[in-house]
């Protein structure tokens, strides 16, 4: 169940995040980043396919940097 729900969440949230890179949107970005972001932390709290260990860890830490990233960049670059 909690995989089905990260995979497409996951493709949403790239297809959120390369339609923001498209049209060139900070705020779509922004939005993009966050959602990685809870993604990470849903990841982290439910694992993938009731698998809780250092691989899923991992997953989520990168999911949670990655959206971290995202999130501050677009945020950065949307206050010129």
């Amino acid at each position: 169940m909690a995989l089905d729900i990260i995979i497409i969440f996951t493709l949403l949230a790239w297809v959120m995040l390369a339609l923001a890179f498209w049209q060139q949107n900070n705020w779509m970005g922004f939005m993009a980043g966050v959602f990685i972001l809870v993604l990470g932390i849903f990841a982290m709290i439910y694992g993938v396919q009731d698998i809780n260990d250092k691989l899923t860890r991992i997953y989520a830490f990168v999911m949670i940097g990655f959206g971290l990233f995202i999130s501050l960049v677009a945020a950065w670059e949307g206050t010129y």
